[in-house]
């Protein structure tokens, strides 16, 4: 009985050995941020470019329909820049809404004349659901007026 015990301590010790030998030698925190971000960020031109291309795949638009989209998001991310705030000025919460539901009416004004009925429609469909998807995780964030749960 003592040989069973004394071989189940060696056991659990040497788990603990090889446990603690595989862990990061850093304890496994993580990188300094500026190391986390070795991978380029895109430019504002790649961003458009990506999200048009996303769109194209999404809606299935043709060739003169994305290089309309891709006008109208160049013409609202300038709108957008134009429209920050300069030095030192901070608008209310009501007024950049305001500006920001303002800039999306336009660019959707602009979609649905670009795209068919068909594909506005999807359009629609898919922004209903995201804002659906993006209210649910704004309720369900701690600190929003609910205490976090504790597991």
């Amino acid at each position: 009985m003592k040989n069973l015990m004394r071989a189940a301590m060696v056991m659990t010790m040497a788990a603990m050995v090889f446990t603690a030998s595989a862990q990061p030698a850093d304890g496994g925190r993580r990188a300094p941020r500026q190391e986390q971000t070795q991978k380029e960020r895109p430019t504002p031109e790649q961003m458009i470019d990506n999200q048009v291309n996303r769109m194209a795949q999404e809606y299935q638009l043709t060739d003169e329909q994305k290089n309309e989209v891709k006008a109208l998001i160049e013409k609202q991310r300038k709108d957008q820049e134009a429209n920050r705030p300069k030095d030192g000025q901070r608008p209310s919460m009501e007024e950049r809404m305001a500006q920001m539901e303002k800039s999306q009416n336009e660019f959707n004004a602009g979609l649905k004349k670009i795209m068919t009925a068909d594909q506005y429609k999807k359009y629609e469909e898919k922004q209903a659901e995201r804002k659906k998807q993006m209210e649910e995780r704004m309720k369900n964030r701690p600190g929003r007026g609910q205490m976090p749960s504790k597991n």
